[in-house]
């Protein structure tokens, strides 16, 4: 018998992170399904929560320590037995625990015409903040160091350890290190996952870092003189994030951009979570606006990655009564787990049914200790009803069915508690999940979702780690930005190919398939939102972009995506393409220093080139476009080659082939392309 587990289980393995992201509005199942049996009551979740009549000391007085704060809506964290005992009080107006995000330059320099933008404007990122909220960083790349040696990172707020937080009202916890401790070598902060490495350099590495005899100067990013604020989100950046860590993350990041060093600020977020309405009402979404929206004074911009899902199963788009098939394949003897969310207009109320691969999946009663003739299949859940709702705790119950644990919520979460309480739409949650004690796995094969006694769109995505897809005709590609990739105001950025075929340790690598040049690329999360708007709105370099390594990666090691420098590595993702559109924005900034989110947003959309039909970053124009003192394209230069393939099999737009940067996604995931095992982010 393989081992499973139990959803709560499953959190613990990934260190808590999937306690939001798996089960949002519930805190866990009843004590009778074992749940949270290895978990301490001292464990720390992060919520979302509104009072309009308690002040911070009196939250902090219940155990929720508070930090974020913006229009009326608050992020904390807060002990499961504080939680429990909130809820059983109604001790707080509104709580709900946090979601989690994931992690979703060679020839993109050129292909985006950074290099030849820097020259003509004379512009390096110099005097603006980029933030980078991601995995870590390598502290001591040389990609991040000056000429002299020292530091350009100014601080770094490693979430994950204490010690020594960096402000004990609004962001106490973690540790703060500053460019003091850095070029003292005290730090003990490092990206074991090289994710955010390889982000920053992509964003504002200077390509100082070589070795094997191998020229520096080649792996440049988008803002090589950019000051460097990073986070480093808790427990194990291995897996993920908790939303309201990663808003913390960008406040932190904004007050010291403005208040400690009087800068413009760009800040990178190459991380993401596929839940959500997808509209930009979630929580994370209307508290990433709500930082953009606030007037700090300086220039300002947050990018998003819009994820990696652009190939995947993962949304059917339907309206009316009617059925959809999904399957679950491969499953391993790994912890098995997954989600769904379905949205539909408020004012309808669809009913619910759920057909398992094994049809006559019986129910066991644990009353009498024995299944039931009830089958899974038989059950219908009307909108406002659950598989047994919520009890005072937040605590939600569900069936345990031959094919696993299975938990279905109808529109039925507790106001109290509700996540997607702005969003305007009802939702449907279903989890299921393995059962030990009684040997139950969730099996392979199709399941059936119907929908009934309604009318209107309904949407459903599958929230899984792997292994799950809608089958052929019942699911669309489009649809699939992660959040807060679908907040109003954020700039969201998709990938293109700009190279399929480098040199590395492992000698020359040919054109890899699937990656033709020019493309979009086909990993790459399409739009529109939800509610209809356009994301991704721009599209920068995301396919095999070649950029800093961190030496304590455990994840990049292929001598085959190692450059000839052994410094430098290559991925895909639009975690990688996001960086390049951030650092895009601290370049306009520092030319601007004043201008709004709106005014850098609108600038990059209305000059990126539109050649190949869709919107390509071209800094070089965005940065020309109002100078007269700025060359439009540099002598010698030959519009045509804007199509045409130059050196190392790269798009390039500009005649310097030599100077390259880098590209890479995540939004806190890293995955893998299905065939051949290439790390996407």
């Amino acid at each position: 018998m393989k081992k499973v587990f139990l959803l709560s289980i499953t959190i613990i393995l990934f260190n808590t992170y999937l306690i939001a992201d798996d089960w949002s509005a519930p805190l866990d199942f009843p004590s009778k399904y074992h749940a949270f049996q290895i978990v301490k009551n001292d464990t720390i979740l992060g919520v979302y929560l509104k009072d309009s009549k308690q002040s911070r000391s009196d939250l902090n007085n219940l155990g929720v320590q508070v930090n974020t704060e913006i229009n009326g809506l608050m992020t904390g964290t807060v002990s499961i037995s504080d939680y429990r005992l909130i809820m059983r009080k109604s001790l707080i107006e509104w709580i709900c625990i946090s979601g989690v995000v994931y992690e979703s330059l060679d020839a993109s320099s050129t292909a985006s015409a950074a290099s030849v933008g820097r020259q003509a404007a004379n512009i390096t990122g110099s005097g603006v903040v980029l933030g980078i909220y991601d995995t870590g960083i390598d502290l001591y790349s040389d990609d991040f160091k000056n000429s002299d040696g020292t530091t350009r990172i100014k601080r770094i707020w490693d979430q994950s350890e204490e010690g020594n937080p960096p402000d004990p009202t609004l962001f106490n916890y973690g540790y703060e290190w500053t460019s003091s401790d850095i070029d003292a070598g005290n730090s003990t902060e490092i990206d074991l996952n090289g994710h955010g490495t390889h982000v920053a350099g992509i964003a504002g590495g200077n390509g100082r870092a070589t070795g094997n005899s191998q020229p520096a100067g080649v792996y440049v990013g988008m803002a090589p003189e950019a000051d460097l604020i990073v986070v480093k989100p808790r427990v194990n950046s291995m897996y993920g994030a908790w939303e309201v860590d990663a808003i913390d993350g960008f406040n932190y990041i904004i007050q010291k951009a403005v208040n400690d060093f009087s800068s413009p600020w760009a800040i990178n977020f190459s991380m993401g979570t596929l839940r959500g309405p997808k509209n930009g009402t979630s929580n994370f979404e209307s508290m990433v606006d709500g930082l953009i929206e606030s007037n700090f004074g300086y220039g300002q911009t947050i990018v998003v990655a819009a994820g990696n899902e652009g190939d995947m199963q993962l949304h059917s788009e339907n309206s009316g009564n009617g059925s959809i098939v999904f399957r679950t394949y491969d499953l391993t003897a790994t912890p098995d787990w997954f989600k769904i969310e379905i949205f539909y207009p408020d004012d309808q109320y669809y009913s619910f049914n759920l057909e398992p691969p094994n049809s006559s999946a019986r129910i066991w009663n644990f009353t009498t200790s024995e299944w039931t003739t009830y089958t899974l299949a038989n059950q219908t859940i009307n909108s406002g009803s659950g598989t047994g709702g919520y009890d005072a705790e937040g605590n939600s119950s569900g069936w345990l069915t031959e094919d696993g644990f299975v938990a279905i919520h109808n529109d039925d979460v507790p106001v109290s508690f509700d996540p997607y309480l702005s969003s305007n739409l009802k939702c449907i949650t279903i989890d299921i999940a393995s059962w030990p004690d009684l040997g139950v796995d969730v099996p392979n094969g199709n399941w059936t979702i119907t929908m009934g006694n309604g009318s209107g769109r309904w949407d459903a995505y599958l929230v899984a780690l792997s292994n799950i897809e809608f089958n052929s005709g019942y699911y669309t590609t489009t649809g699939l930005i992660r959040e807060p990739g679908n907040a109003n105001h954020v700039i969201t950025v998709g990938s293109m190919n700009t190279k399929n075929s480098w040199q590395s340790l492992a000698g020359s690598i040919p054109p890899v398939p699937g990656f033709t040049l020019n493309d979009i690329s086909n990993f790459s999360s399409e739009g529109p939102t939800r509610d209809g708007r356009t994301k991704p709105e721009i599209y920068a370099p995301g396919a095999w972009i070649a950029s800093t390594l961190s030496a304590y990666s455990v994840n990049y090691y292929r001598p085959e995506q190692t450059t000839l420098d052994g410094e430098h590595y290559l991925i895909v993702g639009t975690s990688m393409a996001a960086p390049h559109i951030a650092g895009a924005a601290a370049l306009l900034l520092e030319q601007n220093p004043t201008w709004t989110n709106a005014q850098v947003k609108n600038r990059l959309i209305n000059t990126a080139d539109e050649t190949n039909g869709y919107k390509m970053l071209d800094i070089h124009t965005a940065l020309c476009e109002d100078r007269e003192d700025c060359s439009f394209y540099p002598a010698g230069f030959v519009i045509e080659e804007r199509n045409s393939a130059a050196q190392d099999n790269s798009r390039s737009p500009v005649l310097i082939s030599s100077l390259v940067l880098l590209s890479f996604f995540t939004i806190f995931q890293v995955r893998k392309i299905r065939k051949g095992g290439k790390h996407v982010a």
